[in-house]
């Protein structure tokens, strides 16, 4: 309310007041402290009807924030509901996870990050980088990826991408699309791993160690690009591949081997994989580690894998390469065993032909639900360079399972690692340095957050 009106409406009071006086006393005059006093109840008046005023006001004010808050409410609840109608759920099973309430289509979304320090030591004399002790940084993993299914959870699909081995630029790793066939049968076509080694298939999220021996880097398929056609029963499955050749990720269908994109392709690539599992389940052998309390499993496996590249390549002209190999895994409620053995054969057309064959042999204990010890020896018989031989020992830590993980491990080579200067082999993401003197120390720790 404004000053005037105030002024107002005690003026008129006022007036009013005086008038009744009179009209009540008409031969009375009052006095000067008889008028101030009924002036000042006057005004004592004014001031309530005033303050009436003023909660009526707010009322109506405090009324229209409510419904305008309730609108809001509304508003946001039909939203919610034509979402719940039309079908979309989200949550989080293993990744996080939207689809549609029928089940047709489904997107997850995983992720990896993998820091690593690591620390080398060759003690029988510097390397070609001439410094005995290295030690540093890295972000050694960040991936996501992007996997469901499409229509209906017949056509599902992988997309994995990321920095991987230490750095470079962000990369395609996996892309895929499979078709559920029925009963067992699917078929897959894209860039994946190849089905080879059973250390090189198991995901970088679930190893024991912080990587990968360097036997399973010599003698790996890696990714690869092609079709595969894939049965599984609850005791045996099998994979067979058709594809570019062994580590051909990311080529295109010209492009072999060769370091060049105009070196030829293979003139044929072949990859197959059988497992029989004696006992447990398969979502066991997803991971190495025997988790406490867990059922006994035991998995063994065989594969094979031929390629001839066409001639005229920077790869050997025409060189045929094949790689077999077998391999064993045990779990025993928080105890676990692998051993895997392989043999190579590459022989070009021209010039002497190169076998080298080896084994790696894995074990892990819990100490506690969280503490786990683990012990890894490889080898490998190298034509004219010396022997591979390294032995692995560490901890693991478990945070929340392999979502959060502490790794730290330490590794000796007892023999030079010449091979790690051909290009059979990168030992970088392993640690290793090349060098041509016996007894490398490497000491390696690794943070690993995954969803």
């Amino acid at each position: 309310m404004s000053r005037s009106t105030r002024v107002g409406m005690l003026a008129g009071a006022t007036a009013l007041t005086l008038t009744g006086v009179s009209v009540a006393s008409p031969t009375a005059n009052a006095t000067n402290d008889e008028l101030q006093a009924q002036v000042e109840q006057l005004s004592a008046r004014v001031m309530e009807l005033e303050g009436r005023n003023s909660d009526q006001w707010m009322n109506e004010q405090r009324a229209e924030e409510i419904r305008g808050l309730v609108h809001d409410v509304l508003a946001d609840a039909d939203t919610r509901a034509s979402l719940l109608q039309s079908g979309m759920t989200a949550g989080y099973d293993r990744g996080f996870r939207i689809g549609s309430s029928d089940g047709n289509f489904m997107l997850r979304l995983n992720g990896q990050l993998q820091t690593r320090w690591n620390y080398s030591y060759q003690s029988g004399g510097a390397g070609p980088d001439g410094d005995r002790h290295r030690s540093g940084f890295e972000t050694t993993r960040a991936k996501l990826w992007f996997s469901g299914h499409i229509v209906n959870p017949d056509w599902q699909y992988v997309i994995e991408t990321g920095f991987n081995d230490g750095g470079g630029d962000w990369g395609l790793l996996d892309a895929y699309i499979k078709h559920n066939l029925g009963n067992g049968w699917s078929l897959k076509a894209g860039q994946f791993k190849a089905p080879l080694l059973r250390e090189e298939l198991v995901d970088s999220r679930y190893q024991q160690a912080v990587e990968r021996s360097i036997f399973n880097q010599l003698l790996t398929g890696g990714r690869t690009t092609g079709i595969a056609l894939g049965y599984e029963a609850d005791q045996f499955r099998f994979v067979g591949s058709y594809n570019d050749g062994a580590n051909q990720a990311g080529t295109r269908w010209s492009q072999g081997p060769g370091p060049q994109a105009t070196d030829g392709s293979t003139e044929y690539s072949f990859t197959a994989r059988g497992e029989l599992l004696l006992s447990g389940n398969w979502d066991q052998f997803k991971e190495f580690r025997s988790a406490p309390g867990e059922e006994q499993g035991v998995m063994i496996g065989a594969a094979i894998h031929v390629q001839e590249d066409e001639y005229g390549t920077a790869f050997n002209n025409e060189a045929t390469f094949v790689v077999v190999t077998g391999d064993v895994s045990a779990k025993f409620g928080g105890f676990n065993l692998f051993g895997a053995v392989a043999y190579a054969n590459l022989d070009p057309k021209e010039g002497a032909s190169n076998d080298f064959w080896g084994f790696v042999a894995q074990g892990g204990f819990h100490f506690t639900d969280q503490w786990e010890g683990f012990l890894r020896y490889e080898w490998a018989d190298l034509d004219n360079i010396k022997d591979l031989s390294i032995l692995t020992w560490g901890v693991n830590y478990y945070f929340a399972d392999h979502n959060a993980k502490f790794t730290a491990d330490m590794g000796y080579s007892f023999n030079e690692l010449e091979i790690l200067g051909t290009n059979l082999a990168d030992g970088n993401i392993a640690g290793y340095r090349a060098d041509t003197d016996s007894g490398q120390f490497v000491v390696r720790t690794q943070l690993q957050l995954a969803f």
